[in-house]
């Protein structure tokens, strides 16, 4: 009986997924970009080497080249939006990115961080290696004025929950993480014991928030008493010399973090449960991704350092459908079908009773490599219950060939070979 309830459940929730998890929908044709920001499921907007704004989803986009650079970008309606970036600049714009003004910040440093709680009051973070930035305007950026949190590092990035309550992260090779209470008038240290940059930080409430950055690798950090104190969660992500560089959540479970090498290649993570747990999410060429935002749990955007702009509608999880309610009694990959294709094919696997100590079902990876050996995607990456399934995988960015596609768990490997004709 229990196995058929878990599957009757599994179908259920494959029910709603109408989007294979991340596609690219657009590109800016940038070599540098940094932010993405949407105010509404179709208004969007995106920043870096240029700055870009969508009316229909991220689809299409009109976007010119910005000089100086912009790092982040941030809108409080539709048509109100403030960017910063190197050499102090900052532009307001207040019909929907169509134009953009200078505002005067009175530094030339990088501002790297930005954030407003309405039309009128908002927080700028940056700073050199050993200066930090930070600026307060309450009038829209007509004017703005130094705050200081008593640090002598650089700060990353800025995140309000009110008029009075806030948090700033950064230093470029310790941790720093300090609150305020009064909107910045006064900032305490509320630094917690491991030593990584932090390069984003995201509340939900007063209390819950999560902060990402490097320490040789991404790691993710969590607090449930306001920043007094704080837990890793996550450590040693995408390999050395790496890190996250955005981090958003959408309600106390569902989060997503993204990041990587800085140049080209990287991805973003998901958490259904916290911060418990963090899996990896299929983006197609695993690129390097500085900037995601969210709607809800299942509506998010990203962009690429290169400038492409990704969507999904299912929350990043790949489609995968049960499609039978006999428990097979071992594990199998089949043949893809069709084979060869263009531009999409379906993979079905068996997952069998599992082993102790998987009694109750374990992990079960499906990934997609070239003829060389290379990790091109991962398919699947999450625990599945016995059963059989069937996942579908669009490879309209990758070119004519042979690939492999591996299904591995913590007591089998199996491979396949299919072949991309265009």
């Amino acid at each position: 009986m229990s196995k058929r309830i878990t599957f009757i459940l599994l179908l259920f929730t494959s029910s709603l997924y109408s989007q294979n998890g991340w596609q690219q929908v657009s590109s800016l044709g940038s070599s540098m970009m940094s932010s993405v920001f949407f105010v509404t499921d179709s208004v969007g907007f995106a920043a870096g080497d240029k700055v870009g704004y969508t009316t229909n989803g991220g689809y299409n986009w009109v976007s010119n080249y910005s000089s100086p650079r912009k790092i982040s970008v941030h809108f409080v309606n539709p048509t109100t939006g403030w960017t910063c970036g190197i050499t102090g600049s900052i532009q307001k714009t207040t019909n929907g990115g169509v134009s953009w003004v200078s505002q005067t910040s009175g530094v030339t440093d990088v501002l790297n961080g930005l954030f407003f709680v309405n039309e009128n009051t908002g927080w700028i973070t940056g700073g050199d290696f050993s200066v930090e930035k930070l600026l307060k305007t309450t009038n829209g950026g007509a004017n703005w004025f130094l705050q200081s949190t008593g640090t002598s590092q650089k700060l990353f990035d800025v995140f309000f929950v009110n008029e009075n309550t806030g948090w700033v992260v950064g230093n470029a090779s310790s941790q720093k993480i300090y609150k305020t209470t009064n909107g910045g008038t006064n900032w305490f240290n509320q630094t917690s014991g491991s030593t990584p940059a932090l390069y984003s930080v995201y509340f939900i409430n007063e209390n819950t928030g999560w902060a990402c950055g490097t320490y040789g690798s991404g790691v993710i950090i969590k607090t449930t008493n306001g920043g007094t104190s704080w837990t890793t969660q996550l450590t040693g992500w995408f390999g050395s010399g790496t890190g996250f560089f955005c981090i958003h959540f959408v309600n106390d479970s569902v989060g997503f973090a993204s990041g990587g090498n800085g140049s080209n290649s990287g991805g973003i993570a998901a958490t259904t449960n916290g911060g418990l747990n963090w899996f990896a999410e299929a983006i197609s060429g695993n690129p390097h991704v500085p900037g995601i935002f969210f709607r809800n749990a299942l509506t998010g955007w990203a962009i690429s350092g290169n400038g492409n702009i990704f969507k999904t509608t299912t929350g990043g999880m790949t489609f995968i459908s049960p499609i039978s309610e006999n428990v097979p009694s071992s594990f199998k990959l089949y043949q893809n079908y069709p084979n060869p294709f263009n531009p999409s094919t379906k993979i079905k696997f068996d997952i069998g009773t599992p082993l102790p100590p998987f009694s109750k079902g374990g992990t079960v990876t499906l990934k997609v490599f070239d003829i060389l050996g290379k990790e091109i995607v991962t398919l699947v990456n999450e625990q599945l219950s016995p059963g059989t399934y069937e996942v579908e995988w669009d490879a309209s960015d990758y070119p004519s060939g042979v690939y492999f596609y591996k299904l591995f768990s913590a007591n089998y490997n199996l491979y396949k070979r299919m072949l991309i004709i265009k």
